[in-house]
C-alpha cells in the first residue's frame, strides 16, 4: 500500500492524493491528474499537525466555528471573534 508504483496506481485509478512527492512526478500520474503540480507543491509543504496537550479542544473549536459560518448560523467575523476566544480559553488550561 505504501510503494511508491502502488501509490501511483491509486493516484491514477481512483484519484487518491498521495503523501510520496516522488509519485506526481510520474507521467501516467501527471496525465490522470492535470492538478498534480498543485498536489506535489501541496505536499512539499505539508507540516505536522501542532502538538499541544489541548489540541482536541483547538480542533473543536474551529471545527464548530467553521461550520457556523460555512451554514450562515453565523457571520465570518462572528465566528473567528468566538474560535479565538475559544481557542484562547483551551490555551489557558495547561
Amino acid at each position: 500500500m505504501t510503494h511508491e508504483d502502488r501509490q501511483s496506481e491509486d493516484v491514477v485509478k481512483f484519484f487518491d492524493a498521495s503523501p510520496l512527492k516522488s509519485v506526481y512526478e510520474d507521467p501516467a500520474v501527471q496525465k490522470a491528474q492535470p492538478f498534480s503540480d498543485e498536489l506535489k507543491s501541496a505536499i512539499e509543504q505539508a507540516k505536522s499537525r501542532p502538538v499541544s496537550p489541548v489540541y482536541p479542544q483547538i480542533s473543536q473549536a474551529i471545527y464548530k466555528n467553521v461550520n457556523q459560518a460555512l451554514s450562515g448560523a453565523m457571520s465570518p467575523d462572528e465566528a473567528l471573534k468566538n474560535a479565538q476566544t475559544e481557542l484562547e480559553q483551551a490555551l489557558k488550561t495547561f
